[in-house]
């Protein structure tokens, strides 16, 4: 039985300004600062990003976090994948070794579809810094988009492996990754070493339960799923009643069948012993 929803997305979490520059917080010498852009997303206003960091750049050109600043806004606030590029291509002239803004160019050749610049820059990000559970599994994401299926798991291994899935929600996006590329098995160990960490990971609980009713295991799917229901996940509500009317009808189909048997196998009784009290005579 395929789940009736799988709430396990692809992770593209390489909104540069949103995961790793706005915990630096860097203030410049006018005053302009990572902080400040991100309050733009908030308010959910792309143009006035976009104009924030186009003086940011403006006023410092060889400050990189100004270019992050501007990819990002073409990126996420206006959606211009090909100007975010050109700004995160400008910031890893400043910072080489950038490998939070590989990742969010690697995003924006996703959203291309340049499947193969895409695995350049997720893995030049994994070579930076790869104890990042998100960067191999964009990684692995870019190679499954590329039907490299192969490589894509070797991606995941890499990942933990590395030690990279450190905390909870580390864990949960190595089973997401590896539930997209149908290796049920591990994905269910991954969400498990999610919810170990954080049992109130309700999602987690969810795909969790989901992972095992794809293997079969109708029983602890139904566990983690009622687990995911009781801390508030509707898609975890729903597979619970799914996959319960989902075995009540497979039983129900196998007593069906049960009970068309036995009617053939005493119907076939019953011709046995006619045939035997009623044998044909051969001879004249």
């Amino acid at each position: 039985m395929a789940p009736n929803e799988f709430v396990a997305r692809k992770q593209f979490l390489g909104m540069l300004l949103i995961t790793s520059l706005a915990a630096i917080g860097v203030r410049a010498q006018g005053g302009y600062s990572n902080r400040q852009a991100n309050s733009y997303y908030a308010n959910h206003d792309g143009t006035g990003a976009l104009r924030y960091a186009t003086n940011w750049s403006a006023a410092e050109p060889n400050n990189p976090e100004a270019w992050a600043a501007l990819g990002t806004a073409y990126g996420a606030g206006m959606h211009e994948p090909e100007k975010a590029i050109a700004a995160f291509q400008r910031a890893l002239k400043l910072k080489p070794d950038w490998p939070a803004c590989f990742n969010a160019m690697g995003d924006e050749y996703m959203n291309l579809k340049n499947y193969q610049e895409a695995v350049n820059s997720f893995r030049r990000a994994t070579e930076k810094a790869p104890t990042s559970a998100t960067y191999w599994n964009n990684l692995a994401v870019a190679l499954e988009a590329m039907n490299k299926r192969d490589e894509a798991l070797r991606a995941l291994n890499s990942s933990e492996q590395s030690g990279a899935p450190r905390g909870a929600t580390d864990w949960y996006v190595l089973g997401n990754g590896y539930y997209q590329l149908l290796d049920y098995p591990r994905a269910e160990h991954a969400y498990d070493q999610s919810v170990r960490i954080n049992p109130t990971g309700q999602r987690a609980w969810t795909n969790l339960g989901c992972a095992q009713q794809e293997q079969g295991h109708w029983e602890q799917a139904l566990s983690s799923y009622q687990r995911a229901a009781r801390l508030g996940d509707p898609a975890g509500k729903q597979n619970y009643a799914n996959l319960q009317a989902g075995i009540a009808e497979e039983q129900n189909r196998q007593r069906a069948a049960s009970t068309v048997d036995s009617i053939a196998q005493q119907r076939q009784r019953f011709r046995a012993a006619w045939n035997a009290d009623h044998r044909a005579s051969w001879t004249p």
